[in-house]
């Protein structure tokens, strides 16, 4: 868009990844807040915390040994 500064675009790039990490929170309905015109134009913004990554890992179940 004409007229954007890189700081708009951090600034949305920020709010969209914190918006995917509230509980229940659908792409689709985020990509709408954003004004996309699809979800797809909404992913490339998202980012996900190492903290977050860590999180997710430890809710995974223990693998097992093979043998």
């Amino acid at each position: 868009m004409a007229g954007r500064t890189v700081l708009d675009h951090l600034v949305e790039d920020g709010v969209i990844t914190e918006c995917v990490h509230v509980p229940n929170a659908e792409i689709i309905e985020i990509s709408r807040i954003a004004s996309h015109k699809s979800p797809k134009a909404a992913m490339r913004y998202v980012r996900t915390a190492g903290h977050r990554l860590h999180e997710a890992v430890d809710k995974l179940p223990a693998i097992g040994t093979l043998g």
